[in-house]
């Protein structure tokens, strides 16, 4: 049976798709390695930079490699995080058929007829699915002299090369950057994790509170203006905030030596996952690890409105939370709902500060 048409509407596949379909140059069949994208690449490019429409992305391609159309790709250290997606070559007709492509063969490119430079040699006896120009463009900065070059951002290091800064983002998970192959490090480029964005505050020196969405961030900064709860009130910006946390240096010297750092997210799968992951982060940089805002948990889970979702959190996940909450964070999930933080927003907040069960804060 044919695949369901709306899957095409989904936005993500839709960017996936015109990639791969522009990287193969309209050949299907050719290729001896799967078609493989970066995910924050792909929701940069499908412009889905807010958390909620990251989770809609995300729920889209659990689906479709639930269908087996995908394959999700997951660092080691982080398997519940998706890193890219990969498209097997035995799906590539599949894929087109969706989009209803018509696909015109072309003659295929000679890796071996290329004077590959030291660092691209294994080019010579190994495919990739990585497009000729792309490799040639590197080979040329490494012949031109590319070795003597600065170490640069990585997005800097890529409109050298393809006059695109996004290109080499798409590449590093692409069998190219494999172990034993090209490095960073030999075109002279280095990673950049998102900053934290963050706001000072008037509360104690070394304390702050990570707020996992944007609107709930600017709500937090407002209410500790006047509560005082905070030295600092930071936007996580969801998974961006795992690798994001070395910043916290920058941040300790502006508010002091971090002493504790409460986190706020949404009760749902990837919300209580996320504050785990920047836990391991803050431990391997000697921070402390993020504690659930507690209260903050609990007026969700009393006046949140639920709402369906799809994916439920691991046991392993809802142990990150307080005892007295662990229980009712797992009925919830049983009943497949989860409560979004934007519950607790401005005007909530404000009318808090007047109740006397929160006048610690």
């Amino acid at each position: 049976m044919d695949d369901p048409p709306t899957w095409k509407h989904h936005p993500i596949l839709d960017v996936f798709h015109e990639q791969w379909l522009r990287i193969r140059g309209r050949s299907i069949g050719q290729s001896q390695r799967p078609f493989v994208r970066d995910w924050e690449a792909l929701l940069e490019d499908a412009g889905l930079t807010s958390a909620e429409l990251r989770r809609e992305a995300e729920r889209d391609v659990r689906a479709l490699a639930d269908a087996g159309l995908l394959q999700l790709r997951s660092d080691k250290s982080r398997p519940y995080l998706i890193t890219g997606l990969r498209l097997p070559v035995d799906q590539e007709s599949r894929l087109a058929r969706l989009f209803g492509d018509i696909i015109e063969p072309k003659p295929s490119f000679d890796l071996a007829s290329v004077d590959w430079e030291p660092e691209l040699a294994f080019l010579r006896s190994e495919r990739l699915t990585v497009a000729p120009d792309d490799l040639l463009a590197i080979n040329r900065f490494l012949k031109m002299g590319g070795r003597e070059k600065p170490l640069v951002p990585v997005k800097e290091r890529s409109l050298t090369l393809f006059q695109n800064e996004k290109r080499l983002d798409q590449l590093l998970i692409t069998s190219l950057f494999d172990d034993h192959r090209l490095t960073l490090t030999m075109i002279r480029a280095y990673y950049v994790p998102e900053p934290l964005g963050w706001r000072r505050g008037p509360g104690p020196s070394g304390h702050c509170l990570i707020v996992e969405n944007a609107a709930t961030w600017e709500s937090f900064c407002r209410y500790n203006q006047q509560a005082g709860c905070w030295s600092a009130v930071i936007y996580g910006a969801g998974h961006r905030c795992i690798e994001g946390v070395r910043f916290l240096d920058e941040i300790s010297n502006e508010i002091g030596v971090i002493q504790k750092i409460d986190y706020f997210g949404d009760l749902d799968a990837e919300g209580l996952r996320i504050p785990i992951f920047v836990g391991n982060r803050c431990r391997e940089l000697r921070f402390p690890e993020p504690q659930p805002l507690e209260w903050a948990y609990h007026w969700l889970l009393e006046q949140g409105r639920p709402a369906v979702t799809e994916r439920s959190a691991e046991s392993s996940s809802v142990q990150w939370l307080p005892l007295s909450l662990q229980q009712p964070v797992r009925q919830l999930f049983a009943q497949s709902q989860r409560i979004a933080q934007e519950h607790l927003g401005w005007e909530m907040l404000a009318r808090l500060r007047g109740l006397s069960r929160f006048r610690d804060l």
